[in-house]
């Protein structure tokens, strides 16, 4: 799309102590470690970003409650925002998107990125499912976002999406956020 680079996690990066022109290299960004949220955002977005991409659903299958808070303060410094969900594989696709959607006011957001990857949490791992039953949950996850009016992107890399669903294509014609955590 037309970011430049993502700020990875935001729930991470807006709780510090003092900031300003302090980086932190971030997994897939840069960040500021901040102690006023809205001047270290407008700092970001000046220097690097176009886009922040918020989590709003952590890996164990629930929502980030630190999501609206970094949201708001994206809104106020003029950022314009996405949400990234890690859902859970053991929940329901149609839960996890309802339960996102009411707990995150719409004029947060512009999309919902699906992160496909290892999901170290119990119960929640795409590990031993298969990877047509893998390819069509993340497709049902899909299917209900798009249904509930939400534009969507899927966030992975090859070889964790080769890794857990052998190459799927029901999701290809949405963005992608390529994870290029293997140089491919």
């Amino acid at each position: 799309a037309d970011t430049r680079l993502i700020i990875r996690s935001l729930n991470e990066t807006l709780l510090g102590a003092s900031c300003p022109r302090r980086r932190l290299l971030l997994q897939e960004g840069r960040g500021c470690f901040c102690g006023h949220p809205q001047k270290c955002l407008r700092l970001l977005q000046e220097e690097w970003y176009l886009t922040a991409v918020v989590r709003a659903f952590q890996s164990f299958g629930v929502v980030d409650p630190k999501a609206v808070f970094n949201l708001e303060n994206a809104k106020a410094a003029g950022i314009p925002a996405d949400i990234y969900m890690f859902p859970c594989r053991s929940r329901s696709p149609q839960i996890q998107v309802d339960s996102l959607i009411r707990a995150i006011p719409n004029g947060l957001y512009n999309r919902v990125w699906i992160n496909i990857e290892s999901n170290p949490s119990q119960g929640c791992s795409w590990n031993g499912l298969g990877a047509a039953p893998n390819c069509q949950y993340i497709t049902q996850l899909a299917q209900t976002l798009i249904a509930r009016g939400k534009k969507i992107g899927i966030k992975t890399s090859k070889r964790i999406w080769e890794s857990i669903t052998d190459s799927c294509r029901s999701v290809s014609t949405h963005p992608l956020w390529y994870a290029n955590y293997d140089n491919k």
